[in-house]
């Protein structure tokens, strides 16, 4: 006589708060990822500048006249250069201390470039430059 009323499942309301929480949390995420991605960038920008900058100053020490074999480093009438294209976004480096808004490497303040840098040096000097392209 009694029918046993089905109870299994959730209600509208109860899917509608778990869409709204996954929404917040989304929406909170959202801008801490693209900061990271933009720090990301920036530490990619440092690491292939240090590379570039050590690859200049081993072609420097060895002095064999030649471009490299993978064409990063050139070789142009006793200069030895090679270019670094930006990948970060945003002005500035991410990374870098407020206070200070570029980086040191080789003993050089590195500044942020929304195009590149351009990492040249010659035998004669024996020093290698970092500037960023403009």
């Amino acid at each position: 006589m009694f029918k046993k009323l089905n109870k299994k499942g959730f209600t509208l309301a109860e899917l509608l708060v778990v869409v709204a929480i996954i929404g917040v949390l989304v929406a909170i995420s959202i801008p801490i990822f693209t900061a990271q991605l933009e720090k990301a960038r920036d530490a990619t920008d440092e690491a292939n500048i240090r590379s570039a900058y050590a690859e200049v100053s081993a072609a420097i020490l060895t002095d064999d006249k030649k471009a490299s074999a993978d064409g990063i480093v050139k070789y142009n009438l006793g200069k030895y250069s090679a270019e670094v294209a930006t990948t970060g976004k945003t002005a500035g480096w991410s990374s870098a201390a407020s206070d200070k808004p570029t980086i040191n490497i080789g003993g050089q303040d590195v500044a942020p470039s929304q195009i590149g840098w351009t990492i040249s040096g010659s035998v004669a000097d024996e020093k290698v430059s970092i500037v960023p392209k403009s």
